[in-house]
C-alpha cells in the first residue's frame, strides 16, 4: 500500500497542512478571498505557495504557479490602480481586478477540490 507521500500530490489527503496537497492549494487560494477582509492573508498564502511548489507533481504545481502570478498581478495592478484614482481612472481598474481575483481564485479553489490541475500539464 502506497502512503500518502509516495502518490500524486493531486490525489494525497489533508495529512500534513504545511506539505504540498490540494488541501493546501485551497488555503493558498482562500487567502486571496479573505484578504478582502485581512489584508496579510494573500502575503501568507503567496509564502505557503512558494515553499510548496518545488515538493508539488505537476499538477498540482500549476495550482502554486497561478496563485503566485495571481498574487503579484493583484499587488502590482492594485498599486497602479491605487495611484490612478486620483484621476479616476483607478477606480474601474479596481473593480474589474478585485472581480479577476475573485474569479480565479473561486476557479482553482474548485480546481484544487476536483484534484485537477489548473492547467493542463505536459510533463
Amino acid at each position: 500500500m502506497n502512503s500518502p507521500r509516495e502518490t500524486s500530490s493531486l490525489n494525497q489527503t489533508a495529512d500534513d497542512i504545511f506539505g504540498a496537497s490540494p488541501f493546501n492549494a485551497m488555503l493558498v487560494w482562500s487567502s486571496f478571498l479573505v484578504g478582502f477582509f485581512v489584508p496579510i492573508t494573500p502575503f501568507i498564502g503567496v509564502v505557503f505557495a512558494y515553499i510548496n511548489r518545488r515538493n508539488s507533481d505537476p499538477g498540482l504545481r500549476t495550482h502554486y504557479d497561478a496563485a503566485i502570478t495571481t498574487f503579484w498581478v493583484t499587488l502590482i495592478l492594485g498599486f497602479i490602480g491605487g495611484i490612478l484614482t486620483w484621476v479616476l481612472i483607478g477606480f474601474p481598474i479596481l473593480f474589474f481586478l478585485a472581480i479577476w481575483t475573485i474569479w480565479r481564485s473561486i476557479r482553482g479553489m474548485m480546481k484544487a477540490n476536483a484534484r485537477r490541475p489548473m492547467y493542463p500539464t505536459f510533463a
